[in-house]
């Protein structure tokens, strides 16, 4: 008579990461408002693509994933630039 945690960890090692991993579950598991907000996790497009790799299936589609992660990196190379060329937090 534990936690949900408690109960998950005692299984064999075997289905452990199956059943406590939350990267294996589809986000039609969770409520409405905490789908929307996934879509706005760029990590959530990250995970997508890992478990497309390893399970073969997908939230969304890969090109989806793969479009959010590029202009993630695109927006944060381009703030970086931005951040060098304003010398922001550069000691003098």
């Amino acid at each position: 008579v534990g936690s949900s945690r408690t109960r998950c960890c005692s299984l064999p090692s075997a289905s452990r990461t199956r059943a406590c991993s939350s990267a294996s579950l589809r986000i039609s598991l969770l409520p409405g408002f905490w789908q929307k907000a996934s879509l706005l996790n760029p990590i959530f497009y990250m995970i997508n693509g890992f478990r497309y790799g390893f399970l073969g299936v997908s939230d969304i589609g890969l090109l989806t994933s793969y479009s959010v992660i590029i202009l993630f990196i695109i927006a944060l190379y381009i703030y970086c630039l931005y951040l060098l060329r304003t010398s922001t937090g550069l000691r003098p």
